[in-house]
C-alpha cells in the first residue's frame, strides 16, 4: 500500500508561521528603518541617502539573466546528473523537474516552481562537474585504491 505524501510528511504549522513572520518582519524593518533614517538623521545625510535607496530600488527590480546564461538541458547530456534526479525524485515520489544548467563555476543548486507549471532544478556548471566523473578523478580513486591496498598488503 503505497503512502501519500502528505501522510509521510506532515505539515509544520509552526515552521509556516515562522517563515510568515520572516516575510512579513523584514521589510517593515528595513521601511521602518529607512523612515527612522528620514525622519532623525542630518539634513546633510538626507540627499546621499535618497541617491543611494533610489539606485538600489533601481537595480532591484532589474533582471540578471545576462550575468549568467542557461539553458535546459535534454538527457544526453550531463547523464550522471539526470540519473541522480531521476533516482530521487522515484525515491521522494516527486515528478521530475526540467534541468536547467547556469554557467557558473561555484557549485550551486536551486529549485523554481511556478504554480502548475513544471518545476525547474538549476544547476550551476560546477555542481554539473561535481556530478558527472571525469578520466582524471577516476585515475585519482583508482591510485588511491592501489596505495591503500598495496599498504594494507605489506
Amino acid at each position: 500500500m503505497r503512502r501519500r505524501r502528505s501522510e509521510l510528511l506532515p505539515p509544520d504549522r509552526g515552521l509556516q508561521a515562522r517563515m510568515l513572520l520572516a516575510m512579513l518582519a523584514t521589510p517593515a524593518a528595513a521601511i521602518g528603518g529607512l523612515a527612522a533614517f528620514f525622519a532623525f538623521a542630518p539634513h546633510r545625510y538626507v540627499l546621499p541617502m535618497l541617491v543611494v535607496t533610489g539606485v538600489g530600488l533601481a537595480t532591484a527590480g532589474r533582471r540578471d539573466d545576462a550575468a549568467a546564461p542557461r539553458r535546459a538541458i535534454g538527457a544526453d547530456e550531463y547523464p550522471g546528473v539526470h540519473a541522480i534526479v531521476e533516482r530521487l525524485c522515484v525515491l521522494a515520489d516527486l515528478p521530475e523537474p526540467e534541468i536547467v544548467v547556469v554557467h557558473e563555476e561555484q557549485p550551486n543548486s536551486w529549485i523554481e516552481a511556478r504554480g502548475r507549471a513544471r518545476p525547474r532544478l538549476h544547476l550551476t556548471s560546477g555542481c554539473c562537474s561535481c556530478c558527472a566523473p571525469t578520466s582524471s578523478r577516476r585515475s585519482s580513486r583508482t591510485s588511491s585504491r592501489t596505495s591503500r591496498t598495496t599498504t594494507r598488503a605489506s
